[in-house]
């Protein structure tokens, strides 16, 4: 990918690494906004076993390590970077994780589902950017190539900067996984990946503070570097940590043999949202669902989709599965412009193929163009299932030495089949988490957001984002 002239001067002074670390197309969120987004998401989790989970310090240092774990071999030039950000390696480990340990989890098997909450955290806030927010910043700014760099220093430029934890990466288990997936990477280079990670962190939170230079690193990107904290733009980091948070309830009722919650996470227009755009030729038209698991890419088609009004009118649509295979995000955008004060009901056929063999249940959720959103009719989640007994009242057989490489020291590092099926989620029945009932959430916008009134964020520091990604187009 060609970088700008900015962008390659910006880089060069970088503490003698940031040659290796640019050396990869740059797209997505950058380290030190995935941790937020992690830290984030927790906000977003309802009270619970799962909020409880979630809220171990003793954990904390595996959440923050699973989270910034997938881009690691990205400035290697190593693709054990892009396995790691997908569903079907995601879901190989949480299958090695309920293999090897029995209810309740050992200190150790906690320790490994801290890790992979915070690997789904990244794969799915990286889905969740690119395909609303990223999109929006190619097309208001013209250009994206340097933004995971610029928006990483902006975000902590308004927030205390993060700071790298110490290493815990399960080296020697991901050995024999990545084997088992059909690709050969060694603990060693997934250990310098992880190094690389946190001195990209480390700068970032020294260079978020000096105000002239995130200045100059903002300004190819006017509109990207003013929106990042607007709870009314899609994909915008703070909808993000809704998302995840919605996913992590999907993983754990997996993790605990339960069937999925909801077949979908997420839609932008939130269900019972008002003044959605009429004008099918702009972006903010689009429709865009976020579904509990990664879909089969071939089968996919607008077939399955329907967005009808309530005088019966059908909107054609161009489905655009971003990503592709094994990706959540569809959008579905109108060929032809909405109807002015309407309400309009999307919906989703029963029968949406998984990559994990599973047929989801059908979705409905309904929208209006005019000033009043009609009432909201996606159901509730049911509770977070609550393990009995507790895993935190559990004797545990770990020894919680917290040594990083990850050896459960019982299990054999086999990581089983590696099929990524938990034998858990082939009953889809249930409704999604609903969207914000005000329509004032993640996404739900009332205005275009090239007009949005939003404060001018605090335009300070340099560093190294690297949120650098070979992502499929």
């Amino acid at each position: 990918m060609d970088r700008s002239s900015r962008g390659s001067h910006v880089l060069s002074g970088l503490l003698g690494v940031a040659t290796v670390l640019a050396s990869a197309p740059a797209l997505a969120n950058g380290q030190s906004t995935h941790l937020w987004i992690t830290h984030d998401a927790v906000t977003h989790v309802p009270d619970g076993p799962l909020a409880e989970f979630l809220a171990r310090p003793e954990l904390q240092k595996m959440f923050d390590n699973g989270t910034m774990f997938p881009d690691g071999g990205y400035p290697l030039g190593d693709d054990y970077a892009e396995i790691a950000h997908w569903e079907p390696f995601q879901i190989a480990y949480l299958s090695w994780i309920m293999s090897t340990y029995s209810a309740p989890l050992s200190d150790e098997g906690r320790e490994h589902l801290a890790f992979l909450l915070g690997m789904a955290s990244h794969g799915m806030a990286d889905q969740v950017f690119d395909s609303l927010y990223g999109e929006r910043v190619k097309l208001y700014d013209g250009a994206f190539g340097e933004f995971d760099t610029a928006s990483d220093l902006i975000m902590m430029s308004n927030f205390e900067p993060m700071t790298a934890p110490g290493d815990w990466v399960p080296y020697v288990v991901f050995d024999s996984l990545y084997d088992s997936v059909g690709y050969d990477v060694d603990p060693e280079r997934m250990m310098n990946g992880q190094n690389l990670l946190r001195i990209a962190v480390n700068s970032v939170g020294v260079f978020s503070q000096m105000p002239d230079k995130v200045a100059e690193a903002a300004e190819p990107f006017p509109w990207g570097s003013v929106h990042l904290l607007d709870e009314d733009v899609s994909g915008a980091p703070p909808c993000e940590g809704e998302i995840v948070a919605r996913y992590w309830r999907v993983l754990w009722a997996l993790a605990h043999g339960q069937p999925l919650p909801g077949p979908v996470l997420a839609t932008m227009p939130a269900d019972g949202a008002a003044n959605h755009p009429i004008d099918s030729s702009t972006i903010e038209s689009w429709v865009t669902l976020v579904f509990s698991r990664g879909l089969e890419d071939a089968p996919l088609s607008e077939a399955s989709f329907h967005v009808v009004s309530e005088g019966g009118e059908t909107i054609p649509v161009s489905l655009w599965h971003y990503y592709g295979q094994d990706a959540h995000v569809v959008h579905l955008r109108p060929q032809q412009d909405f109807v002015a004060n309407t309400v309009y009901t999307v919906t989703v056929d029963q029968g949406v193929q998984t990559v994990h063999g599973e047929a989801l249940d059908g979705y409905e959720f309904r929208f209006s163009t005019g000033a009043q959103g009609p009432d909201p009719i996606v159901p509730e989640w049911p509770a977070d299932h609550d393990p009995s007994p507790d895993p935190g009242d559990g004797d545990g057989d770990g020894d919680g030495d917290g040594d990083g490489d990850g050896d459960p020291g019982d299990g054999d590092g086999d990581p089983g089949d590696g099929d990524g099926d938990t034998g858990a989620g082939t009953d889809t029945t249930g409704g999604a988490a609903p969207a914000d009932r005000d329509a004032s959430g993640c996404g739900c916008m009332s205005t275009d957001p090239r007009d949005a009134p939003w404060p001018v964020l605090a335009v300070v520091g340099l560093g190294i984002g690297v949120g650098l990604r070979r992502r499929r187009g």
